[in-house]
C-alpha cells in the first residue's frame, strides 16, 4: 500500500487547479470494491468533503509554478488520520 499522496495539476482556460487521487467504496460485504478517481482538494490538501459540512476548497492558481509550490508544501507537512 502506498503512503504517498498523488496530486495532479489541471489547467483550464489559463487557471490551474490541484486534484488528489482518492477512492470511494462501492458495494457491501463480500463484494465491496474501491473506485479510484480524481477529486478537488480542500484547503489543507485532502479530498474535499461536502457532507455534512462543506470544507473550504483549495484556491486556484494563475501560474503552474505557484500550484507546484503549494503541492510541495502539502507533501512536506505531517498528515494525521483519526482511527
Amino acid at each position: 500500500m502506498k503512503n504517498e499522496l498523488e496530486y495532479r495539476i489541471r489547467e483550464y482556460c489559463g487557471v490551474f487547479e490541484i486534484q488528489i487521487r482518492g477512492y470511494e467504496e462501492k458495494g457491501m460485504l463480500w463484494w465491496k470494491r474501491k473506485e479510484w478517481r480524481w477529486y478537488r482538494t480542500n484547503a489543507w490538501g485532502g479530498v474535499i468533503q461536502t457532507w455534512p459540512i462543506l470544507q473550504p476548497f483549495s484556491k486556484r492558481f494563475k501560474t503552474l509554478e505557484a500550484a507546484q509550490k503549494r503541492v510541495e508544501e502539502w507533501k512536506k507537512d505531517a498528515t494525521y488520520h483519526c482511527a
